[in-house]
């Protein structure tokens, strides 16, 4: 499909030529800040990110790395504390939940609070918070089996906080018969 303009034909922007001009910024991105961490000597950096392992190696290499893990008999306090505080935002927003599908979502993306409340704002568009749907392995494996790339694709999307080594691993466990 082509839009037509006044001076000609407007190409056909695709999903390809998106990911591919994306691609190509970050790479700039990528090669501006090692520039700058290179030339400016008398200065620290603070970087942060959510995973550790989709940084380039050159970057990492030039970071010291500190990793904020909660310990386990924390994890169900912070996800209360956030439940709460996700709950009172879509109160102040009028939007209609129920507890347990804010509580399912928390779960789910723990620990990228940022992620979940994206993910409830795309969930609550309507007014209504809809039920979300587990994204398990079990799901991802009967995709690939079925051949379903689509249903994997997007598996992948929603699952991108889990480091691919992994999950290659845990894929490999789950799908190798015992020896």
């Amino acid at each position: 499909m082509t839009t037509t303009t006044m001076n000609g034909i407007m190409p056909r922007i695709t999903p390809r030529k998106i990911r591919k001009a994306r691609t190509k910024i970050i790479e700039q991105l990528y090669d501006d800040l090692l520039s700058v961490m290179h030339d400016a000597r008398d200065c620290g950096f603070i970087l942060t990110c959510n995973h550790l392992h989709r940084l380039r190696d050159l970057l990492r290499s030039r970071c010291a790395i500190l990793e904020f893990v909660f310990p386990l008999n924390e994890r169900a306090e912070l996800i209360a504390q956030f439940v709460r505080r996700a709950c009172d935002i879509l109160d102040a927003e009028k939007v209609d939940y129920d507890t347990k599908t804010v509580e399912k979502l928390a779960y789910l993306l723990y620990p990228d609070f940022r992620q979940t409340l994206i993910a409830l704002e795309s969930h609550s568009s309507t007014g209504i918070l809809h039920e979300v749907e587990e994204a398990g392995l079990p799901r991802l494996l009967l995709a690939i089996k079925e051949k379903d790339f689509g249903a994997v694709r997007a598996w992948l999307q929603l699952n991108s906080h889990i480091d691919p080594h992994e999950l290659m691993r845990t894929v490999y466990e789950n799908c190798m018969p015992p020896l």
